[in-house]
């Protein structure tokens, strides 16, 4: 479907992104008059929403070499099922073999960004086995060993950053540190 940013249809239901908006025209039934009629309906809304043009700050943050199509998630809360992640981006990344979970939020201030970091390691020691904070090559780093797998966090500016859940420490470290060096900063 070509209208908004981006469009697609299920059955007879269409699904538009334009500007800030996300749209859903959705149908009681399947037939062929039931999808010209929501196809008409949703290029009706989306001609009627604005759209700046600029990008979306994740989108544009996230890094493309390696990134699994239709993976990004956005967060507006709660994202990881901690109360204390907003405005966040996840997405999966192809590396090696495997594929890692990274993810990426954006505070007004790098002391947002720290203090974010401060709770994560908090969230670490009281359901993991707890975090230390380390250096791949010259990039900070909170390292959470979470029962199983390792949570690496990183700050970038006002940005917080990391690699979800990777089974080996080494390869987590590894991981967040490339993803912190392809991060883009506003």
């Amino acid at each position: 479907m070509d209208c908004g940013r981006a469009a697609y249809r299920s059955d007879a239901n269409y699904y538009v992104w334009k500007g800030q908006y996300y749209a859903q025209v959705v149908a009681s039934g399947t037939s062929e008059a039931f999808v010209q009629m929501a196809g008409t309906m949703a290029r009706r809304v989306a001609d009627f929403l604005a759209d700046s043009g600029e990008p979306v700050w994740g989108l544009a943050a996230l890094p493309q070499e390696g990134l699994v199509a239709d993976s990004v998630r956005y967060f507006q809360v709660d994202a990881l099922g901690l109360d204390f992640m907003r405005y966040t981006y996840t997405a999966e990344y192809r590396r090696g073999d495997g594929a890692v979970t990274a993810f990426v939020s954006r505070r007004d201030t790098a002391d947002e960004a720290r203090s974010v970091i401060g709770r994560y390691a908090l969230y670490a020691e009281q359901y993991g086995k707890g975090a230390e904070l380390t250096a791949s090559g010259a990039v900070p780093l909170l390292v959470c060993d979470m029962k199983g797998g390792f949570d690496v966090v990183f700050q970038k500016g006002t940005l917080v950053g990391g690699i979800l859940a990777v089974a080996d420490r080494a390869e987590a470290d590894r991981a967040a540190e490339d993803f912190w060096r392809a991060l883009r900063e506003e």
